[in-house]
């Protein structure tokens, strides 16, 4: 090998670490913001897990955006649960965007 394929190498390498980290770390940070109570012991549930999932897929992994639109929904409907306010918001981009 030559020291230009290894250079080469070495590069792509810590890219591909580098991707790997803020990978790791986006999906610690979406736990962190979707399911609060992770913190303290308590546990979200799969069907949570699946809807702020499928939020951040329809808004392109704009977490701020997520965030905010689960929080709108829950300052609109203070009574309803956090699973609930993934599924309005859900509901609520789809059919803004029809």
């Amino acid at each position: 090998m030559t020291l230009w394929t290894i250079a080469s190498l070495a590069i792509l390498l810590g890219i591909a670490l580098a991707l790997l980290g803020i990978k790791v770390r986006r999906s610690a940070r979406m736990h962190e913001m979707f399911f609060p109570g992770l913190q303290t012991g308590k546990k979200s549930s799969k069907k949570e897990q699946e809807l702020a999932k499928r939020l951040l897929g329809l808004v392109h992994g704009r977490e701020d955006v997520a965030r905010r639109l689960v929080e709108l929904e829950q300052s609109r409907n203070p009574e309803k649960s956090r699973k609930w306010c993934l599924n309005k918001a859900i509901e609520s981009l789809k059919r803004e965007r029809r």
